[in-house]
C-alpha cells in the first residue's frame, strides 16, 4: 500500500518558506499477502511482493462471522434453488464461530449463499483476508465456491460494472472456472484443508466502479459466500468459511477457543494467596496482579490446547496490547511460544525505562537479544499490536511489534502452546494487561515472508510553491530523518504542473542518474520554477532490516536575484594601472548579503599570469563592504581573501565576520552599488583588458546573511574590454559630403582615464616641426573639418591623468 503524505501549509519566516511532511514513517511491507493481487483481464493472482511500492505492515483482526454489531449488521440467508440447503455458524474444522453452507442438485442448480452488509469502516477492506474450506466429500459435479462482491450508494444503487451477468465483482476459489468470472483463483485452493487468500479488496472494488463514481460514493459493500451445486444431476458442494479484514472492533465474546479464559491454564508461583486474575471487563481480556514476595515471580496463562503442525506450516498468533500505569519497578511482560516440555520458546517482552526486546531459550538455558526498542505506545496508553509468527519447516520464529521487526530465531518448537505472563520483583509492584482483540491464524498456503523486499519507490504528491512567489521559488536545500539503510532523493520541477509529469528527474548535479544521499543545496537547475516534487528510494541489504523515513522538507524562498557589473574602468599611475569597480544590486529590497563569491576572468596577455600570487593585482572592498561587527572595535564586518583560480581568472571570497549577527549584515540595493575596487599592474599596453565573469561558477554560491539562501536568478553577463594605453586604439577617417561640401570626419577608441583629446595635422610629415593643433580639449571621441585642397596628415593623443 503506498503511503501518501500531505504537505503542511507554506509556512513564512522572515522571507524564507519551507515545505515540510507530516512525521509518519515509511516502512515497507513484511507480509506479502498483504500486495494486491495482479489483475490480468479476467483473472488475477496473488501478488508475489517484488512490485517495489513502500507499504505499512499492519495487524489483522478477525472479522468473525457471527459478529453482529457495530461495523458488521450480522448474515442474511440468501440461498436459492430447490434442492438441499444447510447454511449455518458452526464449529468445525479446527476452530469455532466458522459459516458452513452445503447445496445439493434437486430439479435445477441451487446456491446455499450467506450475505452479509458492510457499512462502517470500510478502508478496513485494503487488508482482506479470506480462508475457505472445501469439504471434498460434499463437492462433486459441476460445483464451485465463489464470494460475489457489490458496491451501492446511499439509495442501494450498484455501482459495480464487470464482466459478469450480474455486475458483481465474483471470485471462484474451487471447482468448476467460469469464464465471466473476475477473478479466477480455484486452481490455487485444496481440498479438505484450510486456503488462504488475501488481496485489496478496497482496490478491486475501485477498479470496477462505473464512471464517474468514485470510492466516496461507496456507501455499503455487499459480501456473498457461496456454496454452489452446478446444473448436472447430483451435483454437490459444501465448504467452511472464515474472514479477516484490517477491522479494530472488539471480540467481545472472547468465545475463540484461544481466548475464552476457561481454555487457558493459570499459574502462579506466588505462596501467600492468589495473584493473577483473568477477566473480561469493559469488553477487554484482563489479567493482572500485584506482588507480594521480596524476590522475582512470574504469573502466567497459557492454551489448554496443544498447537501441531500437522496441517500447516506457519502459526501466527496476534494481540492487541495496552499495559496501563506501566511503572512498576522491574516489571516485565512476555508474549511467548512455548515447547510443551517448557525447554524452549520465544519471547517479547517490554522493560520500564528500557523497551521491547525479544528473548529465547533453548535446552532450558535463557537468552536475550542486546537490542531494546523504544516504548512505542506506552506512555499514552495506546494499544500495541504484537505478532509472533512460527515457520515448523524451517523452525523459524519470528517478532514483530506495530509493524516493526524485532528480531527471529532458529528454534525447533515442535508442538506448542501460546502463553500470556507478567514477571514482578520488589513486593507490592503491580502489572495490569488488557488485551483488546487476539488473532490466530494457521495456514499452510504460499510462504509466508517477513523480510522486507530489496528496493521500494515513494513519490511524493506535486507541491505549488505559490502565487506569492511570481518568479518562482528559488530552491535551498533538501534534509530529513531516516533510520536503517539507505534513503536517497531526486528532485523534479517545472514551471506548471502539467509539464512537471514529464520533467526530468534530477539529483544535486545535472545528472538524471544521481541522488541527493544526504541534506544537500538543491540544484539550482531548479530555481525559477513554481511547481516541485520528490521521489525517494529506500534500499536494504539485510532483508530483515528496513529504512525509515519521516520529516522530509524542501526548503524555498522567493527568487530574489543579484546582478554583478563593472564601471568606472580608468588607467591610472601614468598609464601603468587598470582600476575599475564591480558593482552589485538585488531585484528586490530587503535583502542583506552575506557570502558572495566572484570569479573574474582577464587577459593574461595583458595583465600576465597569476595576478594574485605575482604581486599585480589589489583588490578592495567597495561602499558594500564597509563597517564593523557592533560590539567589536576594529572587526571588519565582511572578510576579505582573493587567489588565483586559474592562472587567468580570480576568486574573491566575501563572507560575513562570524563574530556578526545575519541582522548586522549590510543591506543589498537595488541600484549597483561599489562591492569590489580593483587595480592590475599593466603588462602589456597594446592589449585590451578582456574582463568578465565566470557565471557558472557564480549561480549558486551568493548567499544572504543566514549563510543558507542564495539569491536567484544570479547575472553576471557584463564585459570590460577596454585598452590598456593611453594611445587612442582604432582611429579611423572617414570623407563625407555634407550640403554640397565634403566633410573629412576622424573617430577613435575612447581611452579608460583620459580627461580629453588633441586633434594634430600636418602637410608634409617630413618638415621640422611639421604638426599644427587642429583642437585640443575634445572630451568626445570624434572630429571633423572641410576637406583641404591637398594632401593632409592627421593624428590624435588622449591627456590622461
Amino acid at each position: 500500500m503506498k503511503n501518501h503524505f500531505k504537505l503542511f501549509p507554506i509556512v513564512f519566516l522572515l522571507i524564507c518558506l519551507s515545505i515540510s511532511l507530516f512525521p509518519d514513517t515509511w516502512i515497507q511491507s513484511t507480509k506479502t499477502e498483504f500486495n494486491l493481487g495482479d489483475f490480468q483481464g479476467t483473472r488475477a493472482v496473488n501478488a508475489t511482493g517484488t512490485d517495489g511500492d513502500l507499504h505499512l505492515a499492519t495487524t489483522i483482526f478477525n472479522g468473525r462471522f457471527d459478529e453482529d454489531g457495530g461495523s458488521y449488521d450480522g448474515w442474511t440467508d440468501v440461498s436459492y434453488g430447490d434442492g438441499i440447503i444447510v447454511n449455518e455458524i458452526v464449529d468445525a474444522a479446527g476452530r469455532t464461530s466458522i459459516s458452513y453452507n452445503y447445496a445439493t442438485y434437486g430439479s435445477a442448480h441451487t446456491w446455499a449463499k450467506q450475505s452479509q452488509w458492510l457499512i462502517d469502516d470500510l478502508e478496513n477492506l485494503n487488508r482482506f483476508h479470506l480462508e475457505v474450506y472445501p469439504i471434498s466429500s460434499q463437492c462433486t459435479g459441476t460445483y464451485k465456491l465463489k464470494v460475489r462482491i457489490d458496491a451501492l450508494d446511499e439509495n442501494e444503487n450498484s455501482l459495480i460494472e464487470t464482466d459478469d451477468p450480474y455486475d458483481v465483482i465474483e471470485y471462484i476459489f474451487y471447482g468448476t472456472a467460469s469464464a465471466t468470472s473476475t477473478f479466477d483463483w480455484h486452481d490455487q485452493t485444496t481440498a479438505d484443508t484450510w486456503n488462504y487468500f488475501t488481496w485489496n479488496l478496497k482496490n478491486h472494488i475501485q477498479y470496477f466502479l462505473v464512471d464517474p463514481y468514485t470510492w466516496s460514493d461507496v456507501e455499503y459493500v455487499v459480501l456473498d459466500f457461496e456454496s454452489y451445486s452446478g446444473y448436472t444431476s447430483g451435483s454437490t458442494c459444501g465448504a467452511y468459511w472464515d474472514a479477516f479484514w484490517a477491522a479494530g472492533f472488539i471480540d467481545d465474546d472472547f468465545d475463540d477457543n484461544y481466548l475464552t479464559p476457561s481454555n487457558w491454564i493459570e499459574h502462579d508461583r506466588g505462596t501467600h494467596g492468589s495473584q493473577i486474575y483473568v477477566a473480561e471487563q469493559n469488553q477487554e481480556l484482563r489479567f493482572h496482579g500485584t506482588s507480594h514476595l521480596s524476590y522475582w515471580h512470574w504469573t502466567y496463562v497459557k492454551t489448554q490446547e496443544l498447537i501441531t503442525h500437522a496441517d500447516h506450516r506457519y502459526t501466527e498468533s496476534s494481540i492487541q496490547l495496552r499495559l496501563p500505569d506501566f511503572n512498576a519497578t522491574n516489571s516485565v511482560f512476555m508474549f511467548m511460544f512455548e515447547s510443551d516440555d517448557e525447554q524452549d520458546h520465544f519471547r517479547l517482552f517490554v522493560q520500564p525505562t528500557y523497551g521491547y526486546k525479544y528473548g529465547w531459550r533453548e535446552n532450558g538455558n535463557w537468552n536475550s537479544s542486546s537490542q531494546y526498542f523504544p516504548l512505542i505506545g506506552i506512555e499514552d496508553e495506546t494499544f500495541v499490536s504484537w505478532r509472533i509468527i512460527y515457520d515448523s519447516e524451517d523452525e523459524i520464529v519470528y517478532g514483530l511489534i506495530n509493524g516493526t521487526f524485532i528480531g527471529m530465531r532458529n528454534i525447533p518448537l515442535g508442538d506448542y502452546r501460546i502463553k500470556l505472563c507478567y514477571d514482578i520483583e520488589y513486593a507490592g509492584a503491580y502489572a495490569d494487561i488488557r488485551i483488546e482483540d487476539f488473532a490466530f491464524l494457521k495456514y499452510d498456503q504460499g510462504e509466508f515472508e517477513t523480510k522486507y523486499t530489496d528496493i521500494g519507490t515513494f513519490i511524493s504528491s506535486a507541491h505549488d510553491t505559490g502565487y506569492e512567489i511570481p518568479q518562482g521559488a528559488g530552491f535551498e536545500q533538501i534534509s530529513w530523518n531516516n533510520s536503517g539503510e539507505t534513503v536517497k532523493f531526486q528532485l523534479r520541477s517545472a514551471e506548471t504542473s502539467e509539464d512537471l509529469e514529464s520533467a526530468t528527474w534530477y539529483g544535486p548535479e545535472n545528472n538524471p542518474s544521481g541522488w541527493y544521499e544526504t541534506t544537500y543545496p538543491i540544484n539550482p537547475v531548479h530555481n525559477n520554477d513554481r511547481w516541485i516534487q520528490y521521489k525517494t528510494q529506500l534500499t536494504t541489504s539485510d532483508q530483515t532490516i528496513t529504512p525509515s523515513l519521516h520529516d522530509v522538507a524542501l526548503t524555498y524562498h522567493d527568487a530574489v536575484g543579484i546582478t554583478f557589473t563593472f564601471e568606472n574602468a580608468e588607467l591610472t599611475g601614468e598609464g601603468n594601472f587598470f582600476e575599475f569597480d564591480i558593482m552589485a544590486y538585488a531585484t528586490e529590497e530587503g535583502t542583506k548579503h552575506g557570502q558572495l563569491r566572484t570569479f573574474l576572468n582577464y587577459n593574461p596577455l595583458g595583465f600576465g599570469e597569476n595576478i594574485i600570487e605575482s604581486g599585480f593585482a589589489e583588490i578592495g572592498k567597495g561602499v558594500l563592504l564597509d563597517g564593523e561587527v557592533p560590539g567589536f572595535p576594529g572587526e571588519p564586518l565582511y572578510m576579505l581573501d582573493s587567489s588565483d583560480e586559474t592562472h587567468s581568472r580570480v576568486l574573491t571570497r566575501i563572507d560575513l565576520n562570524p563574530l556578526a549577527l545575519p541582522t548586522d549584515a549590510n543591506d543589498l540595493p537595488t541600484t549597483p552599488a561599489q562591492l569590489l575596487h580593483v587595480a592590475i599592474l599593466i603588462q602589456d599596453d597594446e592589449q585590451t583588458a578582456g574582463l568578465s565573469f565566470d557565471f557558472t561558477q557564480m549561480e549558486d554560491r551568493q548567499k544572504y546573511s543566514d549563510m543558507i539562501t542564495t539569491y536567484s536568478p544570479v547575472v553576471a553577463s557584463d564585459l570590460e574590454d577596454a585598452f590598456l594605453s593611453c594611445v587612442p586604439q582604432t582611429v579611423k577617417i572617414m570623407i563625407m559630403s555634407l550640403l554640397d561640401e565634403d566633410i573629412v570626419r576622424i573617430s577613435w577608441s575612447e581611452v579608460p582615464g583620459a580627461e580629453s583629446y588633441n586633434v594634430y595635422s600636418a602637410y608634409d610629415v617630413y618638415e621640422e616641426m611639421p604638426w599644427f593643433l587642429e583642437e585640443s580639449g575634445l572630451i568626445t571621441n570624434s572630429w571633423s573639418e572641410p576637406v583641404a585642397g591637398e594632401i593632409k596628415f592627421y593624428y590624435v593623443t588622449a591627456v590622461c591623468e
